[in-house]
């Protein structure tokens, strides 16, 4: 049945004013866009005291982690929403890390970074096999080498160490050259004394946590090496720390361990320096699979 005149006219009537609307709501959208652009740019500025641009992250990172430019943008907000010790978005970030696991979209502020150490230029990568690895190990978590002996005791020989690499068995750490020195030492010790590990132990916040201080000390022949290459200028960025290194009460423990073994100690060491090699081989191998 069609429709009278009035029942169309009330119909009418009504989709105009539908149409009115929906236009005034698109023109009232576009008006705030112009004017408040933050609110569709994820910026929650409130308006209380300047406006002040700062850093979001796009991306979450866990603690200790580089803070990558990759992993930043800027935004808009009002220095009243925000904490006092913000981070304006002027600040040159390359230094800096997280000192806990921060999530994506997360404000940066003072409280949530720290500058991480300059790298030395003595600093290079090095690769290790020999250590025994925690399962849950991943690149970029920070790290403690201990060195355990016959007896049950446990020594520090590297401290707070990124993971740089992983795969299987090996580990790359960027290393000094006293820490390589060190490492070296606790490596050929180990080799000799068949009951003894090194352990790769985890940080558990490595953005808060401070760095454990290392307990081991190496041998004689090893620490002069060391100490006159300090002497020198070779390598050595600070003299003082490799100074106090040397403990000659932890000294005589490890030695009356390794006493245990004389006798034994070339064809021990040769032991461990061959499976080293063939561990180092076959990485090396699988790693030109494809080319």
């Amino acid at each position: 049945m069609p429709a009278n005149p009035i029942q169309r006219k009330a119909r009418n009537s009504f989709l105009l004013g539908m149409l009115i609307m929906l236009l005034i709501a698109v023109i009232a959208i576009i008006v705030v866009y112009l004017v408040f652009p933050e609110i569709f740019s994820g910026n929650l500025s409130t308006g209380k005291g300047e406006s002040v641009s700062v850093y979001k992250l796009t991306k979450s990172i866990k603690s200790g982690e580089k803070i990558d430019s990759s992993y930043l943008t800027t935004v808009t907000m009002a220095s009243g929403d925000l904490p006092a010790d913000y981070v304006p978005s002027n600040i040159n970030l390359s230094e800096y890390k997280s000192k806990v696991d921060l999530q994506a979209g997360t404000v940066l502020s003072g409280s949530l970074i720290y500058q991480g150490e300059k790298l030395a230029d003595s600093a290079r990568l090095v690769e290790f096999n020999m250590l025994t690895l925690p399962s849950t190990l991943r690149v970029g978590d920070y790290i403690d080498v201990r060195f355990t002996v016959p007896s049950g005791q446990n020594f520090i020989v590297l401290s707070k160490k990124q993971v740089m690499s992983l795969k299987n068995t090996t580990v790359s750490l960027y290393l000094t050259e006293d820490e390589i020195l060190m490492m070296s030492g606790a490596i050929i010790e180990s080799y000799i004394m068949k009951a003894s590990n090194l352990q790769v132990i985890q940080y558990v916040e490595a953005g808060i946590q401070e760095a454990s201080t290392p307990t081991y000390s190496v041998n004689n022949e090893v620490y002069q090496l060391i100490q006159s290459n300090a002497q020198k200028g070779i390598n050595i960025e600070d003299y003082g720390k490799i100074n106090d290194s040397y403990n000659a009460d932890i000294r005589n423990i490890i030695n009356q361990e390794l006493g245990q073994y004389t006798g034994n100690e070339i064809t021990n060491i040769q032991e461990g320096i061959d499976k080293e090699k063939e561990t180092s081989m076959e990485l090396y191998l699988s790693g030109l699979e494809g080319y």
